[in-house]
């Protein structure tokens, strides 16, 4: 089986995982940033870590995944200041990133708080751990 195909059919599995975790809403509705852009779509999951050209079939497991309406999930690679918003908030990782660091071990933003992922569950953290993390993982690229 192609990367490809291998990549779709586990993304498929995990979808309804993502979709029951994240409450089938999108990860910015309910936030501030939802009214600078506002869902509007259907829900999609997006890859937290790009998959870059060439693609591959690592990172279509649930801690890898978000659930994004389909205008966040374009406007996450067509705007820089969304696409900022989207690193600091865990729902995109740079691949150099990611690359060297365990996804499940960034937290992600949602309307109730921060988490951390593993699979079918999130994890609380408090706002000064999800900082703590943060800073491990990016160090001081958004001073």
């Amino acid at each position: 089986m192609s990367i490809g195909r291998r990549s779709k059919a586990q993304v498929a599995v995990s979808r309804p995982i993502v979709y029951r975790r994240d409450s089938r809403c999108c990860v910015v509705d309910g936030l501030f940033e939802a009214v600078r852009w506002p869902c509007a779509g259907g829900l999609t999951v997006q890859h937290r870590r790009g998959k870059g050209m060439g693609g591959s079939a690592l990172g279509d497991d649930p801690k890898s995944l978000v659930v994004m309406c389909a205008f966040h999930n374009v406007l996450q690679t067509a705007d820089a200041g969304f696409a900022e918003v989207c690193c600091r908030y865990g729902w995109a990782v740079p691949r150099f990133i990611a690359d060297r660091n365990d996804l499940s071990r960034i937290p992600v933003k949602y309307v109730d708080g921060w988490f951390l992922l593993s699979g079918e569950d999130r994890f609380r953290v408090s706002d000064e751990t999800a900082s703590e993390l943060m800073l491990e993982a990016y160090g001081d690229l958004f001073d």
